[in-house]
């Protein structure tokens, strides 16, 4: 059930259509001309920026330009809607809202099912999977990893159950960029507080009360990617974008273009 200061949620599944609102305005905002004098062909929108998108890593992704592109090559659990007032959230991957019970200290997300990441080499004859609760739970730790240097962890920091043990441990483990999965074997602390209920169920333990936990997981620094595409590409992870967003990455020359082409899926 939903407590009271929990969120407030709006409708269904927020549509594409405003993550290309979200481009339209950096257009209006940061470019001083679009990109070239001859018009786009037919169904492509064109847009400039000022400087470098240094990265497409979710984990790193600061600026303004990179954070607009990552937010359309990934998915996040929640997405804000912007329209309604006062401002809202509306499910993404997540199936519905939280269930937040009584005290305020568990949340469940039960995550839509059906849901699969672009196909890419990182998978098995370079089919994507469908998405699970296991990678929520990895994104969320590998934001939380010290060795990858996310200067969003932040965000984290004495929200959830074990979590901070977790970023600890992190700092005494071996730097390893292809890392796809964080074992105690490994000197890794478990996590209690992320807990995978079932492949599409994920059940978080809080410290205390955060009814803004939904807001936190609308935040492109949460988007969600696979582990498998951490163990192929490792510190190019920003350059090897696989997501489960409506668009996928084509080109990426970081000082020229970067170009992204509709995720049929």
């Amino acid at each position: 059930m939903e407590s009271a200061g929990s969120p407030a949620f709006a409708g269904q599944p927020y549509p594409l259509v405003m993550r290309l609102v979200a481009i339209a305005l950096l257009v209006v905002l940061s470019a001083p001309a679009l990109a070239g004098p001859e018009a786009p062909p037919s169904g492509t929108v064109r847009f400039a920026y000022t400087g470098q998108i240094e990265t497409l890593d979710p984990a790193l992704a600061s600026s303004e330009p990179a954070r607009t592109c990552v937010h359309n090559i990934f998915d996040q659990l929640y997405e804000h809607a912007h329209l309604p007032r006062p401002y809202r959230l509306k499910p993404a991957l997540a199936a519905a809202p939280p269930e937040v019970s009584e005290d305020g200290l568990t949340q469940t997300i039960r995550l839509r099912k059906g849901v699969r990441f672009v196909d890419d080499a990182c998978f098995p004859v370079s089919r994507g999977r469908e998405l699970t609760a296991e990678d929520v739970v990895f994104c969320i730790k590998r934001l939380m990893d010290a060795n990858v240097k996310s200067p969003h962890t932040w965000m984290f920091e004495r929200k959830i159950k074990g979590l901070d043990a977790f970023a600890a441990s992190s700092k005494k483990a071996s730097v390893n960029p292809t890392r796809s999965a964080y074992r105690t074997s490994e000197g890794y602390a478990e996590v209690p507080g992320l807990e995978v209920v079932d492949a599409h169920t994920l059940r978080i333990h809080l410290l205390e009360p955060t009814p803004e936990l939904a807001w936190m997981l609308a935040s492109t620094w949460v988007s969600i990617y696979p582990p498998e595409a951490v163990r192929k590409y490792g510190k190019q992870l920003g350059r090897h974008p696989i997501g489960t967003g409506p668009y996928r990455l084509l080109l990426y020359d970081a000082k020229r273009a970067l170009t992204l082409r509709h995720n049929p899926r």
